[in-house]
């Protein structure tokens, strides 16, 4: 199994199996027949991983060569902030959307 991590704060984001390709591109991350437009290259490391928890779900878990519970007061914070960031670059893609269209 690998996991999707944040490079920053480590939160396990994504749970493959080994066979899964996934691209890391500049702007996104690619498997399946997803694209997550908030990871990306430079944010995003995939770690082979053992043992997944089971009551493992994204943004529940952090990484750090072994499975760290987050605190239920905490989930909250971070899917909080996962919002907000997407958010934020909802907003500067309008922007962008915007300046071409002046």
């Amino acid at each position: 199994m690998k996991t999707l991590i944040n490079k920053e704060t480590l939160i396990s984001k994504y749970i493959l199996e080994d066979s899964e390709e996934v691209y890391l591109l500049e702007d996104r991350v690619m498997f399946k027949d997803f694209v997550i437009s908030d990871m990306n290259i430079s944010n995003t490391e995939i770690v082979d991983v053992e043992n997944v928890p089971l009551d493992w779900k994204g943004n529940t878990y952090m990484y750090n060569d072994g499975w760290i519970k987050i605190p239920e007061e905490e989930i909250f914070d971070s899917e909080k902030e996962h919002l907000l960031e997407k958010i934020r670059l909802a907003e500067l893609h309008l922007n962008e959307m915007k300046s071409k269209l002046l």
